[in-house]
């Protein structure tokens, strides 16, 4: 639908915004959990990641309905894109006068739907509130800490991130949720079925960032590390990696390494399966690094920190920093000679987050 066509959309409801992958992935559990109480909703999406892919398939994949409006965005550049989803936004809210607005995680879709919410004075609940990396070397750690301080409600994945929140001045309105990732892993997990081949060690690889796939130097270390890594790496291409390798004429080769398989995007039961498969999972994914935690997956964040300290100090998560050809190598040798930790804490809670985020919503009148 598009957001010209919102007459049978319930007004006087809750709206959720959702804009990317991760998004889709933790509408699932919530939606089902209000659809079981039969509760009025809204789904709105911005339109952030448009290709099929990345977007279509996840909601026939997990069983969601189509969004209820569906934006047509025309800029792709952050501060356009978050202009233009703002003003589309606000007329949408304007005409459907939401009781509440919820958010996930950081993109521009959630800080730009907060900008709306907060000057229309409508209620935000913000799930995956309170990770901080510290710095402001990605877009996404200024989103999320503008939306947790704009938010009535704010659902924490973990005990790190509601002190994070406490060390801002935010006390109330903080809740201890659990991650709804988690939910959303133990349900479609089952579905999952990826048979490794071989003996050898195999990488499930994904990389979208800037720092990342941006300058041919990055990609040059990338294929200097698949080549001498001695494993099978399976390599899923987010759109803005494909169009970048595009871009630099390295598809062909990245084609000529035997022991690489590049794939379009996945869906979400293919790519755990993918991740189930792996011996060690490469990422700079805030959603992959948790999802390999949840298979009891060893792996290596390519990013200098990490929003979850928790799984680098139990040992499965090691920080990789940005991509370079000998740094990947020396912490691949230092995972991959290792023994899984002896223990895997729920640090996310127990698979009941969505649960707990519908009785909160309930509680305070935004649905």
């Amino acid at each position: 639908m598009s957001e010209n066509i919102i007459s049978t959309v319930a007004k006087n409801s809750l709206v959720i915004v959702v804009g990317n992958r991760p998004q889709f992935i933790k509408l699932a559990p919530v939606v089902e959990e209000l659809n079981k109480r039969e509760l009025s909703y809204t789904v709105v999406h911005t339109g952030q990641h448009y290709d099929h892919q990345m977007s279509g398939v996840f909601f026939k994949e997990l069983g969601i309905r189509k969004p209820d409006i569906q934006i047509q965005l025309n800029s792709r550049l952050h501060g356009a894109m978050t202009a233009e989803i703002l003003e589309k936004l606000e007329s949408i809210f304007l005409e459907i006068t939401p009781k509440g607005i919820l958010l996930f995680g950081d993109t521009n879709s959630t800080l730009a739907a907060g900008l709306a919410a907060v000057k229309m004075k409508i209620p935000i609940a913000h799930v995956e509130a309170g990770p901080r990396l510290g710095s402001f070397d990605t877009p996404e750690e200024s989103n999320r800490l503008i939306v947790d301080h704009l938010s009535v409600l704010r659902f924490c994945c973990d005990l790190y991130s509601i002190e994070n929140l406490k060390r801002e001045g935010i006390t109330s309105g903080v809740v201890n949720s659990g991650d709804v990732m988690y939910d959303a892993f133990l349900k479609y997990s089952v579905q999952s079925r990826v048979t490794k081949n071989g003996n050898r060690k195999s990488i499930y690889l994904t990389l979208h960032r800037p720092q990342n796939v941006d300058s041919l130097e990055a990609h040059l270390e990338i294929l200097d590390f698949i080549r001498q890594c001695g494993c099978d790496v399976f390599f899923p291409l987010h759109a803005r990696t494909k169009a970048k390798i595009e871009e630099l004429d390295l598809m062909d080769k990245y084609k000529s390494i035997e022991s690489l398989t590049l794939s379009e995007p996945l869906g979400y039961v293919e790519s755990i399966g993918q991740i189930n498969a792996a011996d060690v999972v490469m990422t700079d994914s805030g959603g992959v690094q948790k999802e390999a935690y949840f298979a009891g997956k060893l792996a290596i964040l390519m990013l200098p920190e990490g929003p979850w300290p928790d799984l680098i100090s139990s040992g499965w998560l090691l920080l990789g920093g940005w991509v370079s050809q000998q740094q990947m190598l020396a912490t691949f040798k230092r995972i991959s000679g290792s023994a899984l930790p002896d223990l895997r804490p729920d640090f996310f809670g127990v698979g009941r987050a969505a649960e707990i985020i519908v009785d909160e919503l309930v509680k305070k009148r935004l649905l």
